[in-house]
């Protein structure tokens, strides 16, 4: 199997798994058309590419493994903020229409997130002795493998999204937008909690 095509699948798993990314880019695309789940995939495709990237690295896994507990904290305590800032935003805009989408923030919301996410670093680490990255080349093909799979990823989730949020009322799309903030803020309070 050639390393591109490993690199695919890689970003796919990293990708894939549900989790708190979903909520944002289930919040914001319902506001908005395609644009903020291809901006959450730019933020978390940078992300992954930098954790591949440091994953070559000897001492990349023994910093992450005995600073677990306090990444956790941080993604808890950022998971909090970011759910806290949504709530505030589904408030605020209740009967103004869809509120303004910040290109810059919901990139650094997606990478922060991204960055801190347990998930990613357990499935990246568990690839690491499996690429061996022995030409520059190589290394180049897993990360274009990688930033390429992510985007293509986020960018088919927004489309669903976009799709099929035209199928449901006003009020219900205003019910979801709350209830995946708050459910943010619950993830981060759990997260915080078991680390």
């Amino acid at each position: 199997m050639s390393i591109f095509f490993q690199a695919i699948l890689i970003g796919l798993a990293i990708a894939m798994p549900l989790d708190e990314i979903y909520l944002l880019c289930i919040k914001r695309s319902i506001d908005h058309d395609m644009r903020p789940s291809v901006l959450i995939g730019l933020g978390a495709a940078c992300a992954d590419c930098l954790f591949v990237m440091l994953s070559q690295m000897p001492f990349f896994q023994s910093i992450f493994i005995t600073h677990a507990a306090l990444i956790q904290i941080l993604a808890g305590i950022f998971l909090i903020g970011l759910g806290v800032n949504e709530v505030r935003h589904v408030l605020k805009y209740k009967n103004k229409g869809t509120c303004p989408v910040d290109n810059r923030a919901l990139w650094f919301y997606a990478f922060c997130m991204e960055m801190t996410n347990p998930v990613t670093i357990a499935i990246i680490l568990s690839f690491y002795k499996s690429i061996h990255v022995v030409t520059i080349f190589e290394g180049l093909q897993i990360v274009l493998g990688v930033f390429l799979s992510v985007i293509l990823w986020w960018t088919f989730v927004g489309f669903l999204i976009n799709y099929y949020r035209r199928f449901l009322s006003q009020k219900f799309l205003y019910f979801i937008k709350l209830i995946t903030s708050i459910a943010l803020i619950i993830i981060g309070i759990i997260v915080t909690k078991i680390a």
